[in-house]
C-alpha cells in the first residue's frame, strides 16, 4: 500500500502475518498496515462480526444477505454467521457440520481421558482436550461454538480433529505455537452446496464448457 504523502517509488506491506496470528501475537502494528477483512456496510451484524477473531472466521466469501429464515447472514471461509438476538453480540453460527452431513459419534459416560467432559445427553457426552477447550472458551465458549458432536480423533500423523455443533477444529502439533488450532474451512463447502449465486442466464440450461476448480 501507499500513503498519500509517500513518494511514487515507496511501497509498504500489509501485515497479513499479524492478522493470521491474531491474539496469539503481540507484534506492534499501526492502523495503516492492519488487514481489515471487507464487510458490507449498513447491516446489523457487522459490528458484532468485527469483534470476532478473524483467525476463527477466515475471510468473508459472501456479502451480507437475507437468508430463507429472514435473518441476516454472511458466510466466511470457516463459519456462517447470522443475526440472533439471543447470541453474544446479537449473532450466532449456523450448524455447518449438520448441514454438511458430518456424522456425529455416539456420546459416552465420562471416562478417564484427559480433558474437559461436556455432557450432551444426560450423563453422556464427549471429552474435549484442554488445549481445544481453551480455544473454545477464548472464542465465546460452547454457547457460541456449540457442544462437541465427535470424539477427538487422529486423522493423520500430524492432524487431530474434533467437531462441534457449529464448526470443526483441527490441531496440528507441528505448527507454530498459537497457530496449531484452526477451524476447517466449512464455509466454502456450505456456500457451494446451499447458496445459489445470482445468474443472468434466462431460459436455457445449455453450455459448451465446464470449468472445475479443485483445491
Amino acid at each position: 500500500y501507499q500513503l498519500e504523502s509517500d513518494q511514487p517509488d515507496v511501497a509498504h506491506l500489509l501485515y497479513y502475518g499479524v492478522w493470521k496470528c491474531a491474539q496469539a501475537c503481540t507484534f506492534p502494528s499501526s492502523k495503516e498496515n492492519l488487514v481489515l477483512p471487507p464487510t458490507s456496510p449498513g447491516y446489523g451484524i457487522d459490528d458484532a462480526v468485527q469483534r470476532l477473531d478473524p483467525a476463527l472466521t477466515g475471510f468473508p466469501i459472501s456479502d451480507v444477505f437475507i437468508a430463507q429464515d429472514g435473518r441476516e447472514e454472511q458466510i466466511f471461509e470457516n463459519v456462517a454467521i447470522y443475526s440472533d438476538q439471543s447470541g453474544p453480540g446479537g449473532i450466532s453460527l449456523r450448524p455447518l457440520p449438520y448441514y454438511l452431513e458430518i456424522r456425529p459419534d455416539n456420546p459416552s459416560p465420562a471416562g478417564q481421558d484427559d480433558g474437559k467432559f461436556i455432557a450432551v445427553d444426560g450423563n453422556q457426552g464427549f471429552n474435549v482436550p484442554y488445549h481445544i477447550d481453551e480455544y473454545v472458551e477464548f472464542n465465546n465458549g460452547y454457547d457460541f461454538i456449540g457442544n462437541p458432536i465427535n470424539n477427538y480423533d487422529q486423522i493423520s500423523n500430524d492432524l487431530f480433529r474434533q467437531c462441534f455443533e457449529n464448526l470443526c477444529l483441527d490441531f496440528r502439533p507441528s505448527d507454530t505455537e498459537g497457530t496449531q488450532i484452526s477451524p476447517m474451512p466449512l464455509g466454502r463447502r456450505y456456500k457451494q452446496q446451499y447458496i445459489s449465486e445470482p445468474s443472468n442466464d434466462v431460459g436455457s440450461n445449455s453450455f459448451d464448457e465446464v470449468t472445475i476448480t479443485v483445491w
